[in-house]
Order: structure tokens, then sequence, then C-alpha cells
């Protein structure tokens, strides 16, 4: 992976939709009678986010999931069931609760609409500068990244676990697993590799470089699967986030 011929991570695209915001953190508004109600929340690497919001004697707990488009999940209390959809558009966290009709959607109509502000002092880097460069070394640092591959054929599987670290440097560990046929019956065999490099991003490219000396840029195209996971598209391979 860390060779530009077999290397095609895509910066260009991916910054702005496919990249799910961070909403971790405290928000804090007033409600119509004058009283603060606070939301919490917690995100991790898959981008699902749990929490609680309250305010005025009760609390409700917060399922959801960080997405590109928004946050989407539910409210719930003992008192019963809210759809909780919401944006993040700098500290201030747009949020529409619902109710759900009886097909499961949210009834929209007669949504109620909030607007709570993020505490400052724990807002991500990333998001307080909206630099699309900070955007992908976290995204990438976040994370290490793997990689499976199966030929039916041959019977042969392969692995690679790539690690794009914080001080710049970036490791690829991967192994084969090999199986041959002849007279003396079925042969296995195992294979492992590593390498290590530079990496950076500039101009919203990702750059690599062997010694930090001449640096080549690569394409970055990132997708997600049906469950909303980031795949990285790489060389014919997709990286997912390691297990």
């Amino acid at each position: 992976m860390l060779r530009a011929a077999c290397l095609s991570l895509a910066l260009a695209a991916w910054c702005a939709p496919a990249l799910a915001q961070s909403y971790a953190g405290t928000y804090t508004t007033r409600n119509p009678q004058g009283n603060i109600v606070t939301l919490t929340l917690e995100q991790d690497a898959k981008g699902r986010v749990t929490g609680t919001l309250s305010g005025q004697g009760t609390t409700f707990r917060v399922e959801a999931e960080a997405r590109p488009d928004g946050l989407a999940g539910t409210l719930s209390s003992e008192a019963g069931t809210l759809v909780l959809l919401s944006r993040l558009n700098g500290n201030e966290l747009q949020v529409l609760l619902a109710e759900a009709g009886p097909d499961g959607r949210p009834n929209l109509q007669a949504a109620r609409q909030i607007v709570m502000t993020r505490s400052a002092a724990q807002t991500p880097k990333s998001q307080a500068s909206g630099s699309p460069e900070q955007q992908a070394v976290e995204f990438l640092t976040a994370n290490a990244w793997c990689s499976f591959t199966y030929n039916q054929r041959s019977g042969t599987s392969t692995r690679e676990r790539v690690v794009f670290r914080g001080d710049g440097t970036v490791t690829s560990q991967g192994g084969a697993e090999t199986y041959s046929s002849g007279y003396g019956g079925t042969v296995a065999g195992q294979h492992a590799s590593g390498n290590q490099g530079r990496w950076r991003v500039e101009g919203g490219m990702l750059q690599l470089s062997s010694g930090g000396v001449n640096w080549s840029p690569q394409p970055l195209e990132v997708t997600r699967n049906s469950n909303g996971y980031p795949i990285l598209k790489s060389g014919g391979k997709e990286y997912m986030v390691c297990q």
C-alpha cells in the first residue's frame, strides 16, 4: 500500500460529503419556560452516538448514528420515544424532535425544533477551523485500516493493516495464506510483509514518501457501506476500520 503503484487513496471528493462530523460534546439551550436544557453526547470511531438530554427533572437516553447528512436516532425515557434528527453548523446544533407515525417514520408536521449551542471548549479542532486538511488528518489517524481479500480459485487469502500516525509515519503490515495440492496432499503456507513511509495532507491531497524527500500525491476515494461505516478504496482493495 505504501508504493504509489498500489496506493490509490482519494482526498479529492470525500472531505465534505463523506466525512461525518463529530457530535461529541455538551450542548445547552433554554426552553420557553426559561429553564436550561442540556444535551451531552459521546461518539465512537464508527459514528455511534450515545448520551442524555435532560431538563426540568426529565432525562432522555440518546441513541443515534452520525451520518454525512446529519445525526439520526432516538430519544427514549419511561414516558416514550421520540425520533431525533439534527444537523451541526459550527457550534450550533439544530435539533428536530418528532413522534413516530404508524409507519415508523417521524411525523415532521408536528415536529418541534430547537437550537442548542456547544461549549466552545469542546469544539473539535477540525470543526473550529473548518479546514479540509485537518478533517482528513483526524479521519485517517482515528483508526487503523484493514483489508482482506480471498481468491476462490487459488484459495489464497491476504490481509493488510495500515496505520496513519500523528507523527507523520505510515506503516503497512500484511500477510498471506496459500494452499497448494499435490501428490503429498494439501500444503499450507504463510507469508508476512511490512513497510513504513511518511505521509502528509497538503492542498486537499494525501501525499506519500518513502523517506520524506520525494512526495507522491495519491488519489483517495471514501464511500460508506450499508451501515454507514467508511470504506477506503485503494489499489483494487477496500479498507475498513480494523476491529
